[in-house]
């Protein structure tokens, strides 16, 4: 459930192909429950945290940028084709990471091989995707038939910043931005949902 105290939207999502923003711990919940959290059950998540290590061969850690739930809606035109930017300096040990919860429609994401084969991928709720920043440029297509929502976090092996780290922290706008009505929107109806 959307719930407007527990997240911050993000600036940089359109409100439309894209909603969504920064999951933070709720703010009414006892403290004891937020060991059930999505930051314990992400962040504070030991074999995941070693999955991910394993995967790429180098020790990584949850970093201290937000969680991120997003949502490409039923109608969603996707995203473009692009490179995420780097936020921390190591690059080897500076990973993307994007959980599926649903993908209802045909949203794919694609990129391509070093020898510029398209490759895709329709991903499946549960599943992982790990993305190196400013090297892997891949497109999400549009959903097609049902919408997708992911989690999005980033896991490092160094906190030294980047230069851009500053950019996304300074995540100020003010309630005309179209995200911001979009999240305040959904809030609303699943709170107006929750009182029935």
């Amino acid at each position: 459930m959307w719930k407007s105290h527990d997240i911050e939207p993000n600036c940089n999502l359109d409100g439309t192909d894209r909603i969504g923003g920064y999951v933070h711990f709720s703010q009414n919940a006892e403290p004891i429950s937020q060991a059930n959290s999505m930051y314990s059950l992400i962040y504070g998540n030991e074999p995941l945290r070693l999955l991910i290590s394993g995967i790429i061969d180098r020790a990584v850690y949850p970093s201290d940028f937000p969680i991120e739930l997003r949502e490409y809606g039923s109608n969603s035109k996707g995203m473009p084709c692009h490179a995420d930017i780097q936020m921390y300096g190591d690059l080897l040990t500076n990973l993307e990471i994007v959980v599926t919860l649903t993908n209802q429609g045909s949203s794919e994401m694609y990129w391509y091989d070093r020898e510029g084969k398209r490759r895709s991928v329709h991903p499946k709720a549960n599943s992982l995707t790990i993305v190196h920043p400013s090297a892997a440029v891949h497109c999400v297509t549009p959903t097609r038939g049902g919408p997708r929502e992911i989690l999005k976090f980033i896991m490092v092996g160094s906190y030294a910043k980047s230069e851009w780290f500053n950019m996304y922290v300074d995540n100020i706008c003010g309630i005309t931005n179209p995200n911001v009505q979009a999240v305040r929107q959904r809030s609303l109806g699943a709170e107006y949902e929750e009182e029935l």
